[in-house]
């Protein structure tokens, strides 16, 4: 795909970027190793540089129709969810496995 120059489908391998550099009381710092998911349908990897989270979706059927229409796009353009304190912090604690 992309020697081709061909972005794909919006669904072929789903990315999504979620910021919690908002939150004075989380470090930003942190950079932590890949991690990955299976939660119901859903699997993927997800992993944390300097206060953003990415989270890549390898497979994609009951994906909520929300993360994909967050996800990067043919266009090139994608939304960033930025999250707040009490939500980064759980997302926080459970990458790090609390």
């Amino acid at each position: 795909m992309i020697i081709n120059g061909d972005a794909g489908d919006d669904t072929n391998y789903p990315i999504l970027i979620v910021s919690f550099l908002g939150n004075q009381n989380i470090p930003s710092e942190i950079i932590g190793q890949p991690h990955r998911f299976r939660k119901d349908q859903l699997e993927g990897y997800n992993y944390l540089i300097n206060g953003f989270f990415y989270i890549l979706f390898l497979s994609f059927e009951d994906l909520p129709l929300f993360y994909i229409d967050a996800s990067i796009n043919q266009s090139n353009e994608m939304k960033i969810i930025h999250l707040r304190t009490e939500q980064a912090q759980r997302f926080l604690k459970q990458y790090m496995g609390y």
